[in-house]
């Protein structure tokens, strides 16, 4: 646990204020991804306007939208269990 605060921490992500799932997962993740290396090509679906860069923008769409997938199976899954 010790090792995963200083990670944040170096991240700025500290608890001294309030952050979002994109905070988090730009924290891990890393962002501002340009064409050509390697991080890009791993994420370049995220890259909505297709500009050659990822910004934490299109991360957070991406993070959303799966968020909103999980949500919606979650439910169908509770309706299904409640016949």
């Amino acid at each position: 646990m010790k090792f995963t605060e200083q990670y944040f921490r170096g991240r700025r992500v500290d608890g001294k204020r309030k952050r979002d799932i994109a905070d988090i997962y730009t924290a891990v993740t890393g962002y501002r991804h340009k064409r050509g290396v390697r991080a890009y090509k791993l994420d370049k679906i995220c890259d909505s306007n297709n500009d050659g860069n990822i910004d934490k923008s299109e991360l957070l769409k991406i993070v959303v939208s799966q968020n909103q997938q999980m949500q919606i199976r979650s439910n169908s899954v509770k309706n299904d269990n409640r016949k």
